[in-house]
């Protein structure tokens, strides 16, 4: 539907029979049939709901996707169709579906709907799914309670978005029940452990590469739902609230479950970031600083090994946002006071730690340490800016802060250690160690000099990671066995066997703009041997 035929599409009889003004492809024909057979008579698709052209009408009903499909009865899936005119498998007008028994997770991973950003939405949101493919018709229903699920992740990975939500049973002292929209429940107050699957889950859809713009547009209806749990604006995809939590992502290169479009043969992998494009909707630029920006999968390793790692971890820096690099800046709520523990003691598998945020006497926050359900959860107490604000720093791209800077030279032959070959060893000047580097090593040559900044910092105890993580290239993998190469000389463990680091991104310039490259962790007393001091940046 566009502008030039709208009031034509508007008039009866304009889609079926002899006044009929657009020709419909099959699988929306069969579509109308099944809602029919089904005894409902409305049906919504986008092709012809949305007008196509006209962007002050189609952007708000897209951010509005979410409120869509929970309130259909159902929704209807062509699961492996390759075009629009494939039809629906299974109704009398094409092949019956085939009852033979296959390999799902091969077939799953060659099915394009599982793969596509746009259809995230349509999964974690509906309340009942029918699932049509050239192999069988499958029917999801969302559970009354909360169960686990594999709705929202894709089905070749372990990892379910569900999995990792409130379970229908818990209910957390002060900070109220899950809340369920459609087919998803969602948690009443700010989860940093819930955002995060999110995150990592949608990072592996694919988008049309002629519109890496889609990458905002489609997760803009999650957003829409959060925002009643997250306080501030999402900026960059990232909820302002946990913003400096949430910088510290890594990429997923070399992960053997990288999903392949199989119209394109590109793979979610791929890594490359969209800062040189605008959206053309809404005047937004990309960012670097954000997973958000960047074409291929995202995890947050090191925050979960964080949690159940280390004793203590601070953000360094107050940050502030704005649209353009001159433009005025705005500061993003609880971005540099903000402190939080991970758990001294596992009592049992069924407990974890929850974590209440609550302003102290001196204006600092802290975070005070509970065991009492299986999700770390985010309380705040501060008032949300006003609606106009939350609009400007949405649409923000830049990154401003006074940040600690250092260089560090990069070894090569160390990025074996734990097993993990895409892991760079960070070396000092003296070639001592200094820390570890996530390794998308393909940028980078042996003995280059590169610039880190600090963004937070943290200690954990050496012997607990080490017993957890061997094969974890962020935590201190010197305590786990010697390097391979006997030039990269690493210091004796510590006699408190405490290990104190900073998070930090590795940074390139241009025209006095900083991107992020990558993110590593250093040593903390290297870091303050090596620091080249204070200076104030502007993450574009």
């Amino acid at each position: 539907m566009e502008r030039s035929n709208l009031a034509q599409l508007r008039q009866p009889g304009s889609l079926l029979g002899p006044r009929q003004v657009v020709e419909l492809p099959k699988t929306i024909k069969d579509a109308m049939f099944l809602t029919g057979f089904l005894g409902h008579r409305y049906l919504w698709c986008d092709r012809l709901c949305l007008v196509q052209d006209d962007i002050s009408s189609k952007l708000p009903q897209i951010r509005h996707m979410a409120e869509i499909y929970a309130r259909a009865y159902c929704t209807i899936i062509a699961f492996d169709n390759l075009d629009a005119n494939s039809g629906l498998h299974g109704l009398p007008s094409l092949t019956r579906c085939s009852h033979r028994q296959s390999s799902t997770s091969s077939y799953t991973e060659r099915a394009r709907w599982s793969s596509r950003a746009w259809t995230f939405q349509e999964e974690l949101f509906s309340v009942r799914i029918i699932q049509l493919s050239s192999q069988a018709v499958n029917w999801q229903c969302s559970p009354l309670r909360e169960e686990k699920s594999t709705r929202g992740s894709n089905q070749n990975t372990t990892k379910s978005i569900r999995s990792l939500q409130l379970k229908h049973d818990i209910r957390i002292s002060g900070l109220g029940s899950p809340v369920k929209v459609g087919g998803m429940f969602c948690p009443s107050h700010a989860s940093l452990e819930y955002y995060m699957s999110l995150a990592e889950n949608y990072s592996q859809r694919l988008v049309n590469e002629q519109h890496p713009e889609d990458r905002f547009h489609a997760f803009s209806s999650v957003q829409s739902i959060l925002k009643a749990s997250y306080p501030g604006a999402f900026i960059q995809g990232i909820p302002e609230s946990l913003l400096a939590q949430c910088l510290l992502w890594e990429t997923g290169a070399s992960s053997h479950n990288d999903l392949v479009d199989p119209i394109t043969g590109r793979k979610a992998s791929t890594w490359s970031c969209h800062n040189d494009f605008v959206d053309p909707a809404t005047g937004r630029k990309a960012s670097s600083w954000s997973w958000i920006g960047w074409s291929g999968s995202i995890y947050y390793t090191i925050f979960a090994d964080r949690i159940r790692t280390s004793r203590t971890c601070e953000g360094l820096v107050s940050w502030y946002v704005s649209l353009k690099k001159d433009s005025p800046r705005y500061p993003v709520s609880v971005a540099k006071e903000e402190r939080w523990a991970g758990p001294r003691k596992v009592e049992s598998h069924s407990s974890a730690s929850i974590l209440s945020l609550n302003a102290s006497s001196s204006g600092r926050l802290d975070m005070s340490l509970e065991t009492q359900g299986s999700e770390h959860i985010v309380s705040f107490a501060a008032d949300s800016p006003e609606p106009s604000m939350l609009e400007t720093k949405n649409l923000c791209s830049f990154l401003h802060g006074r940040v600690p800077t250092a260089r560090f030279k990069v070894h090569f032959e160390c990025t074996k250690v734990a097993e993990r070959p895409f892991r760079v060893l960070l070396c000092e000047k003296s070639g001592d160690y200094a820390g570890v580097l996530c390794g998308r090593s393909g940028l980078l040559q042996e003995g280059q000099s590169i610039e880190l900044i600090a963004i937070s910092g943290g200690s954990t105890e050496a012997e607990q990671c080490c017993k957890r993580h061997r094969t974890s290239g962020l935590v201190p993998e010197i305590f786990v066995k010697p390097p391979p190469n006997e030039n990269c000389r690493v210091p004796p463990i510590p006699d408190k066997r405490l290990y104190e680091f900073y998070d930090a991104l590795w940074v390139e310039y241009e025209d006095g703009v900083a991107y992020r490259k990558d993110l590593g962790r250093v040593r903390k007393e290297v870091w303050e041997r090596e620091t080249l001091g204070w200076v104030d940046i502007t993450l574009g």
